[in-house]
Formats: C-alpha cells, structure tokens, sequence
C-alpha cells in the first residue's frame, strides 16, 4: 500500500488509507466550482472526528459569502442499509491507486481512462485475491471522479456526462446515496432543466427500490450482533423511507431528492408518482422554512431557493388536504370556534390561490371538528358550502354527520332529528347503516324508547335489521343496563334469523359478567362455541376479568388455567403476544390479582415475559405511583436479560419525570446513553412537560440542552417536523415563558 502511494501527498495518502479502512457515511459538502475536485473538504474532513456532521466539520466544509445566513441546519448521515448486490469488479489495490494518483493530479481524462480499463470485463468475475479492494473502498474513489466529472467534465468533449457515469456505476452495484446526493445538488445548484434532472432522480429512486432491497439487510441485535431481516420492497422500498423518519432531522440525501422531486413536478414520471404517493405517508418531511436554510447553506441560486420554496408550500399545503389524519390533527389543536372557523377561511383561500379544490374529505373533518365543538349552525354551514362546490355527499359523509349529532344529545338533544331532516329533505333515502346509526345513538343516550321505535319504523319502511344492527341495539341497551330488553331483542332476531357474530356474543358476555351472571355467561360461551364462533382476546379477557370480580371468593389457578385452555381451543392463540394484551386488558380495569395469575400461568406454559409485557406491566405500577413495583420490574427485565427496546426505555424515563424522580430519570438517560440508545423527541417533550408541572424546572433547561446537543432541535426555534413545533410549544408556555427567557439570557437558544 505505502509503495504504491509514494511520491502522493501527505493528505491524499491519509484519505486513501481511511477510504481503504472505513466505509464513507453520506453527508452533504458541496463543492464551489472554483475549488478543484480533487480536493473537496469531505475528503479533508471525513475521519477526524468521531461524527463528521457537527457543527465544526461544517464550517470546515464550507464558509458561506456574504449574504447567505450562516449556522447550517445540521444533517444526520442517512440511515444506510447496505446494498445487497455486490459489485463484479475485482480491482486490486493498486489499481485504486492508479486511479486515484490521476485524481489527485487533476489529470480527468487520464482518470477516466484509467477507470475505463480497469472497470474493464476481463477484470471482472475473477477470483478474489489477497490483494482486492472491497466495494466500500471503491464507492468513494469513483465518487471522487463522479465529482470531477460534475466539476471539469463539460470541458471535456471525450468524457460522458456525469449522469451517465452514475448510471453505469448503478449497473455495476458501485453506487451510494452519496453519489446521488452530489449529482442531483450539482444539478440543482446549475438551475438545469427539470427534464435532465428527472432521469437522474428516476435512476436513484430505482436504486433505492431495485439494488437497496433486493433480498433484506442487516441489522444490529440487543447483543450487539447482526443478523439478516427480511424486508417489504413495497411496505419500505427505499432507505430514504428512513432518512425521513430519523427523529433528529432530515438526512442530506431525502433533503435532496425532495429538493429534486419539487423540482421535476411538471415533468412527472412513473417513478416520479410512486415516490410522491411515499412522500404523503411521511409526517416529517422537511417544510419550506427547512428547505430554504438548507439551499441557502449550500449556494442555491436565489431563483431557484425561491421556486422551490413555493412549490414546497404548494406540496405540504396539497399533502395537508390529500392525507385525512394531517387535517384531522391540525383541526383537533383548535378549542374554540371562532378561530377554527378562521382557520377553515384561510384554507379556503389558500385552496384558491394555490388551485387545489377542497375535497368532500376535507369538508367533513371541519363538519365533525364543529360538532365536536357543539357549533351545529357553522357544522351545516361548511355542509352546504360543499354542496354549493357542487359535491353531493356520499352515504359515508351521511353518516358521519349522523354520528356526530347523537353524540351532540346531552348537550343540543334535538340535533340528531334536525339532521336527520337534512337527509329526507336532501331526497336521500336512508339505507340500513344511517338507521342503525340513527338508532345507536338514541339507545347510547339512554333513549330506549325512541330507539326500539326507531327500530320498528326502519321495519316498516321495508328494510330488515341486520346483525350490525342487532349489534348496535344491545351495545346501546346494555350500556344503560336494559338487560331484559336486550334478550327480547336477542330472540326476536333469532326469529327473524339473523345470525349473531363474535361482538354479539362478547357485548352480551361483558353485560352478563357485570350483572355477575357467571353461570349464563359460561353457557352463552358453549353456545357460542357451539355456533362455531372463535373466540379472541377481547372474550377472553372479559371472561377471566368476570370471573374474578364475579366470583364470592378468589378462583384458584387451576381454574384459571383450565379456562385459558378452553379459551385457546375456543380459538385464542396461546403466545407472548396473547397473554400480554390479556394482561393489559386486565390492569386496564384495575384487576391486578387476575393479571398476576395470567402472568403466572404464561411462565408455566414456558412463555417468557417480552418487553411489551414488561412496558405494559410498568405503566401500570407507574400509574399507581408504585415505585418499588417499578423498581423490582425492572430487576426482573436486568437479571432475565430482556432485550430493552425503545418503548420500555421511554415508558421508564417518562414514568420517573411524571413522578418527579429527577435523580431515577438521569439514571435511566445515562443507561441509555452506555447503550447508545435515545430517547425520542416526543419523550423529550412529555418529560419536560411532566417536569414543568412539578416546577422542576431548572431539570427542564438540562432537558433542553440535552436535546441541543443531540441535535434533535434548533437553537433558533425552527421547526421541521411537527414533533419539533410541539417541543417549542411546551417550553414556551413553561412557567409562562420565564424558562424559554432563562435559556435565551444564557445564550443557548434565539428563539
């Protein structure tokens, strides 16, 4: 190695040893066109520090002119399953290095030249020697001519296109995500046309479906091993799947194909499409604000910087109305009326102004946010403003109204007639689902006559109850303890033939076991049992919680196990899984002697506790303020060696904030961090929150600064995500914001 890189500088030769030791982690260093290629920052920088993403290594990597806002945002490295298609080339290490002698030469031609014979087929498919390079160590090299290509390669009429150049490499399995990073930014940066860019972003997007997740990747195990885990190509096709999930921040590569995404809209591909159906499943996406520091950051031209802002505008405001649960969300933050009635305004006109019709989705989450909030003149209001967009509701729409207007009953009791009005008069006629509707809500309202009234007019108008139907009555009448009604009702569908169904028999087994029948509901479980019907974990924890709270005296295990067995051939699998939620059902209604007794039974059968069940078992001694139940828990999770996963880490860090245990909490933190694990942003904000309502809050500025130094937020308060926005939310109103101006006089934020 060293004799093949005598005669090199000092600084190439470091570069290439860490190139040849390390596999190189993505990250976003763009380059000016006056520096040379060859001696790009990433390659000074990479290896001398642990994280090359801090803020030091991007000042390193570039000093932005006057004029762009410095303090970058700062970029993880992308979550990078490694690729599971080997590269056929079997390079030596000298021929690395003749390669990488014409780079650092700034000899281009010569470099490709070199690259094209040694990348030649009889190089291929060889056996591998002693003295072969791995495609880690190759990937950074060709980036380096990848790079020059972008940088010199227009000078040089005999040289391909960059974008070409990556395309072979993809077909040679040679390509990373930070070669797409570097094309696509270059092109970006250029202002070049969305019709060149869009075959570039085509060929990553196939490279994250096609050469990512062939066959599964590697992950890292509780002991600190690897092992192989199947994949779904079309559940996560891609690692940019990840890169915006990372609960820190966007990573530079899912940073840049949005950027590109945006870009090529007009132009839209197939490939184009499926990543845009993607990018409506992800909640954090990089917003506008985030994008434009990032562009600013790394040189965008002003136009484009611009462009792009206001087509992401345009894109988080179409995936807000496009995907229900983001409107659902933002609507549900409003409390008062009239400022949601100002915020459907300002939609509207924003709808308008970015020419993007509101849908009959979009109508119905304001209707059902205005019932919600008892405004049954405004609800209708928006109802006919999307009749007059020329939308005619659909049964489903129907319904929904009808929904929200008996559960209006307590406080507006005529409102479900009034809507039930709306509907004749509309020239609907109500099917089956609006009258069971109609009638559930009269019957949950305790109004049984009206209900059972109901129930006959729907007879009358010609249409026959269904078990739906039959399910809803009993829900409605057992509710109120009806409990004779609900068995006439019960023997007149049988007449009727109308077949009952699991929730049949589970809603008529809860009421049984409540009025403690024990012995009616054992035979209505044969019955049902009879009827072959299986059972499922909601019938067995409803029996085991009756049994117990049934019975004069306590039942013995025998018992209890005798009938998780009839339950098991009843159809209710026996496993971890089965006996945790069981476990949880029962803590839920406060029976713990039953939970003890499941728990007991499941070690019997060989069944070892998981750390769902330990996380379910631990929430529930937290909520009783139980800190010794807590305590000898977790020395259970210790000495049984249960994988600790994120859900049990958090469960036990919020735990101890809410009860005030500062010192326990640090303690858990420090654990975690020993195991490089971390707690994720939503944590931070419930256990500053918990914190805040114990007045501890200088342990709330720790929590604070600890989230600055994992990056996971922004000094200057920004927000890229919404787990970010309700972070700064929190702190704000902590202490009516005394906390947030304590933390600016000290200099660590500037909000």
């Amino acid at each position: 190695m060293a004799s093949a890189l005598r005669g090199t500088t000092s600084l190439i030769c470091r570069s290439c040893l860490r190139l040849l030791r390390t596999p190189l982690q993505s990250r976003l260093v763009l380059v000016s066109s006056q520096r040379l290629f060859h001696t790009s920052p990433r390659r000074r920088a990479f290896g001398e520090e642990a994280y090359p993403n801090t803020p030091s290594a991007l000042s390193e990597a570039a000093t932005p002119p006057e004029g762009l806002p410095e303090g970058a945002p700062h970029i993880r490295p992308l979550f990078n399953l490694p690729s599971t298609r080997q590269s056929p080339l079997r390079l030596s290490r000298q021929d690395l290095a003749r390669l990488e002698k014409h780079l650092e030469e700034r000899d281009l031609p010569g470099g490709y030249a070199t690259w094209l014979e040694i990348s030649d087929p009889k190089y291929r498919n060889g056996e591998p020697t002693s003295e072969q390079v791995t495609d880690e160590a190759i990937k950074p090299v060709v980036e380096l001519l990848l790079e020059g290509l972008i940088e010199e390669g227009p000078r040089h009429r005999e040289l391909p296109p960059a974008a070409e150049f990556l395309e072979a490499l993809r077909s040679m399995a040679l390509a990373n995500d930070s070669q797409y990073r570097l094309l696509l930014t270059s092109m970006l940066q250029q202002g070049k046309d969305p019709e060149l860019v869009a075959p570039v972003l085509d060929s990553a997007i196939q490279y994250y479906k096609e050469d990512h997740f062939k066959t599964g990747a590697r992950r890292r195990t509780v002991e600190g091993g690897e092992e192989m885990s199947d994949i779904d190509r079309d559940m996560l096709w891609s690692s940019l799947r990840w890169g915006f999930r990372l609960s820190n921040s966007p990573s530079a590569i899912a940073s840049t194909i949005y950027l590109a995404f945006l870009h090529t809209m007009e132009v839209a591909t197939q490939h184009h499409k499926d990543l845009e159906r993607t990018l409506f499943s992800f909640f954090q996406l990089p917003n506008a604000v985030f994008l434009g520091k990032y562009m600013a950051h790394h040189y965008f031209e002003e136009e484009m910087r611009m462009r792009l802002v206001k087509l992401a505008e345009e894109f988080e405001f179409r995936k807000l109305l496009t995907v229900p649960t983001l409107l659902q969300r933002a609507t549900a933050q409003y409390k008062d009326g009239g400022r949601l009635k100002e915020y459907y305004d300002s939609l509207r006109t924003q709808a308008t102004d970015f020419s993007i019709p509101f849908s009959e989705e979009n109508f119905m989450v304001f209707v059902t946010a205005f019932m919600t909030l008892a405004e049954r003149e405004v609800a209708i209001e928006i109802w006919n403003d999307m009749a007059r967009s020329g939308i005619f509701p659909k049964p489903r729409s129907w319904n929904l109204l009808l929904t929200e207007a008996g559960k209006l009953q307590d406080k507006d009791r005529s409102c479900l007639q009034a809507v039930w009005k709306i509907i004749i008069t509309s020239g609907v006629i109500p099917d089956v689902i609006l009258w069971t509707t109609r009638i559930h809500a009269l019957l949950m309202a305790d109004r049984a006559k009206e209900g059972m009234k109901v129930l006959k007019d729907m007879q009358d108008s010609g249409l026959k109850p269904t078990t739906a139907t039959i399910n809803a009555v009993l829900d409605g009448l057992l509710k109120h303890q009806h409990m004779d009604e609900a068995k006439k009702t019960l023997l007149v569908a049988a007449k009727m033939r109308i077949k009952s169904d699991l929730t049949t028999y589970n809603t008529m087994l809860r009421a049984l076991l409540r009025s403690k029948m024990f012995n009616e509901a054992i035979s209505l479980l044969k019955e049902m049992q009879a009827a072959g019907i299986d059972a499922d974990i909601f019938t067995a924890t409803t029996v085991l919680d009756g049994l117990y709270k049934s019975s004069p005296t306590k039942p013995d295990l025998t018992k209890v196990r005798n009938l998780l067995e009839y339950m098991e051939a009843a159809g209710v699998p026996a496993n971890e899984v089965t006996f945790t939620t069981i476990i949880e059902g029962l803590l839920g209604t406060g029976n713990e002697q039953a939970a003890q007794d499941v728990w007991k039974i499941m070690e019997l059968k060989g069944l070892k506790p998981t750390p769902a069940t330990y996380t379910t078992v631990i929430r529930y001694a937290f909520s009783k303020g139980d800190l010794l139940g807590v305590e000898k828990l977790w020395q259970q999770v210790e000495v049984n060696r249960v994988p600790k996963d994120q859900k049990l880490w958090t469960r036990l860090a919020v735990g101890y904030a809410q009860m005030g245990e500062v010192e326990r909490l640090r303690s858990v933190m420090a654990a975690m961090e020993e195991e490089n694990r971390t707690l994720p942003l939503s944590a931070y904000t419930l256990i500053m929150g918990a914190l805040g309502r114990g007045g501890l809050y200088n342990d709330v500025k720790d929590i604070v600064k600890d989230a600055l130094e994992k990056d996971m937020i922004f000094s200057d308060g920004s927000a890229r995500a919404p787990a970010e926005r309700i972070f700064w939310q929190t702190l704000e109103k902590m202490a009516e914001g005394a906390v947030l101006m304590d933390l600016k006089a000290q200099g660590l934020v500037t909000v």
